[in-house]
């Protein structure tokens, strides 16, 4: 099982740290997922080459936007800014993770 990048960088960064806009590039799209009340999940797979995480970003942009970004780049990956959210967030599967709130832009490599 990956790892929540969300939760490492939690449990990683100094306590003042946790609110600064973090950028991840090379990050492999794996779905894209409505959220009630607005906006798009995006989770997504980031390997660093010596583990992958699984991470997720809640984001204003729609779905169309979002799979544009995806065929506009030339490896099909996207990068993705962000802050860490406060507090734990639980999936349909009982799963926890923490979101990353921000937005998501066309890898250009």
């Amino acid at each position: 099982m990956r790892r929540d990048l969300g939760e490492y960088y939690w449990r990683t960064l100094p306590e003042v740290a946790r609110n600064i806009p973090l950028t991840f590039v090379n990050c492999l799209p794996i779905a894209i997922i409505g959220v009630p009340g607005g906006g798009n999940d995006l989770s997504f797979v980031l390997d660093t080459g010596e583990e992958r995480f699984v991470g997720t970003v809640h984001t204003a942009q729609t779905v169309n936007e979002i799979k544009a970004l995806i065929a506009s780049s030339s490896t099909r990956t996207l990068n993705v800014n962000g802050r860490l959210a406060q507090k734990l967030d639980t999936g349909s599967s009982g799963e926890r993770f923490r979101l990353f709130i921000g937005t998501v832009a066309a890898n250009g490599f």
